[in-house]
């Protein structure tokens, strides 16, 4: 039965920011917006949240029904980024390079809406925010200093950061 562009359901993933902590919501919703069982999962690694919102999206649309999804791209505001698509999934998987990129908005965005913004602060405050590990605090660092915002010292293998 194929209806007027209205999906019968939806894979949502959605960015939720409580108690300080980020994470990413999958699930997927009927007409009504009741959350179907057995299609949901909750993680702080948007990759992983991306390929189970993928495989809801497959599995749903294998039978003839009309599948939208909704998907927040990891940004600097919750619902930010937002990409809806009926009939063909919203997003493919994001690369590394994207994330870092993301990552970087970021950092530039808190530093241009403070007054005097402490970049040493902001950068801790997205690190944490991320639950980013050694690595991958460091490939962050990196990239801050491809952007020209961070500069290192000379024979040493620390880096600091710049006023933006």
């Amino acid at each position: 039965m194929i209806n007027s562009g209205n999906p019968d359901y939806t894979v949502n993933l959605q960015a939720c920011d409580d108690a300080k902590t980020l994470y990413y919501k999958v699930s997927v919703s009927d007409q009504q917006g009741d959350i179907v069982k057995g299609f949901s999962h909750l993680t702080e690694n948007y990759n992983e949240a991306l390929i189970y919102a993928n495989v809801f999206y497959d599995e749903l649309s294998r039978s003839n029904i009309i599948v939208a999804s909704y998907v927040e791209q990891p940004g600097t505001l919750a619902g930010q980024g937002a990409l809806y698509a009926i009939g063909s999934f919203a997003v493919s998987s994001s690369d590394d390079s994207s994330f870092y990129n993301s990552l970087s908005e970021e950092f530039l965005e808190r530093c241009r809406r403070e007054i005097n913004p402490d970049v040493n602060l902001i950068f801790r405050k997205i690190t944490t925010r991320h639950k980013l590990n050694l690595y991958k605090e460091s490939r962050f660092l990196k990239k801050l200093q491809q952007l020209g915002v961070l500069e290192s010292s000379e024979g040493d293998n620390e880096y600091w950061i710049e006023d933006v």
